[in-house]
């Protein structure tokens, strides 16, 4: 693995694609523009996409492909041509005339001289297409129900589908839980459409190259990645993932090498599984979420928040990628953690707001931040945070790990380390004092001391006895 920056900056990127030398992406600063660079000459370029871009973008060899709302009513869909990005309609924007109207378009998306995209018109969406050669425009899909997040590799479509789905019904919090789907594909040669899976479940978006599709499942309470092979109609097992507290999982897919986003061993990481070896291998394991990965060759790239924090403006994004060759490597490094932090016990607090000479334990809860400033680390980063406590002049010892906490004010997301249920009650005696500090697991740490106690202040063990010094005879 061979790791790079291809964009980092204030203004905030997200959501790449990637053909043989080109990147492109959005431009989170002005929602105007696609940003991109030629891999293989180091240039970077921006130009404006005709309107607010709505969706994310995509791109085979010199041809991008978003949708745009150029001012009017309605989104179209346009592709550009690298390098010089001249801009072309693909379905021009249509005014919203209620719900069977096809003013919204999502997920377009491109191979050769062909762009799909879905149609959205009131409570379902079709999968639409449009041949760049001769200009025509076609249906790919006419279901009642939501045909979503399609994908184009030559002859083949795929997609997921609602149609096998039962009714959604409101979970334990209310809101409607996720509905079981379906992958379905269309041989664009043949005009005949088939389905993937063979029985509805939670599915993640499919992503396909050649005649290889994949797509996550849970399945018996268990995240996995599954491919099928159209050529042969067989489906098969490419590897289990961890639970994930971020949903679901963005795969893609180029030749022999599928690419995912998943739960790493300290946030979200980049992984790859080579079809051919059947091998899976570290992409990336960064601190901070990477998303969103794309691949084409042996290029993947991705959205990257190693630097999204408090200290660098919220959610910072930019955009990595890295080379995978052939050969024995190392697994990727854990880069960009912290070496040394602040640590600072922010407040304790007495149960039920007890005094100090009678409360029996207290909540503790501690921030980090970057050395000598008040500056956040990543809200990415999960350390070990540890809590130490010393009665009087006690050896210290430790009492509790920390549970990260993320705490929203105004317009910024910070984290703060918990340690409940601390026991204080040796504190009831005004003679005893207990002593907070703390440590980062593998970090070199700077701690205040917190002082508990009905009189907190702090004595020396002897007091100093003046001296006279004489100098000279």
């Amino acid at each position: 693995m061979t790791e790079f920056p291809i964009r980092a900056g204030a203004d905030g990127t997200y959501e790449a694609a990637v053909s043989g030398k080109w990147v492109v992406w959005r431009n989170a600063g002005d929602h105007r523009l696609i940003s991109g660079r030629n891999l293989e000459l180091g240039l970077d370029f921006t130009f404006d996409a005709g309107g607010s871009v709505q969706a994310p973008v995509d791109l085979d060899r010199e041809t991008v492909v978003t949708v745009a709302a150029p001012g009017g009513p309605g989104e179209g869909v346009y592709h550009y041509r690298l390098p010089e990005a001249p801009r072309f309609p693909v379905a021009q924007p249509v005014a919203d005339a209620g719900p069977s109207s096809p003013a919204s378009r999502r997920w377009p998306r491109v191979s050769g001289n062909v762009v799909i995209w879905a149609q959205i018109r009131g409570m379902g969406s079709d999968i639409h297409g449009h041949d760049l050669g001769s200009q025509q425009s076609f249906a790919i899909t006419s279901d009642a129900a939501y045909q979503e997040w399609p994908a184009i590799s030559g002859n083949y479509v795929v997609w997921r589908d609602n149609r096998n789905s039962p009714p959604m019904v409101p979970g334990p919090s209310g809101m409607l839980i996720p509905q079981e789907k379906d992958i379905y594909g269309y041989d664009l040669s043949t005009r005949q459409e088939f389905r993937i899976t063979a029985r509805a479940e939670e599915v993640g978006p499919p992503a396909i190259s050649g005649t290889i599709v994949v797509w996550s499942v849970r399945r018996e309470g268990v995240n996995y990645l599954y491919g099928y092979d159209i050529a042969k109609k067989q489906e098969f097992k490419i590897t289990q993932l961890p639970p994930s507290p971020y949903g679901g999982v963005s795969v893609d897919v180029d030749g022999d090498l599928v690419d995912w986003s998943a739960q790493g061993d300290l946030d979200e990481d980049v992984f790859a599984y080579d079809l051919k070896q059947a091998r899976q291998l570290a992409v990336t394991r960064a601190v901070g979420a990477q998303r969103s990965p794309r691949v084409s060759g042996k290029t993947v790239v991705w959205t990257d928040h190693r630097r999204s924090g408090v200290a660098l403006g919220e959610f910072d994004a930019d955009i990595y990628g890295a080379t995978i060759e052939p050969g024995s490597g190392a697994v990727p490094p854990i880069i960009s953690a912290p070496e040394v932090a602040d640590a600072k016990v922010e407040i304790v607090w007495p149960h039920e707001n007890a005094s100090v000479d009678q409360a029996k334990k207290v909540n503790v809860s501690a921030s980090l931040f970057a050395p000598g400033t008040l500056l956040s680390p990543p809200t990415d980063w999960n350390p070990t945070v540890r809590l130490h406590r010393a009665l009087n002049n006690e050896v210290s010892q430790e009492a509790a790990i920390g549970q990260k906490r993320l705490v929203s004010t105004a317009s910024v997301t910070y984290p703060v380390w918990d340690f409940n249920d601390i026991d204080v009650a040796d504190a009831n005696d005004p003679a005893n004092k207990y002593y907070f500090t703390l440590s980062v697991d593998g970090v070199t740490t700077f701690t205040n001391v917190w002082a508990h106690g009905a009189d907190a202040r702090t004595h020396f063990p002897e007091m100093d006895t003046p001296m006279r010094s004489c100098l000279g005879n």
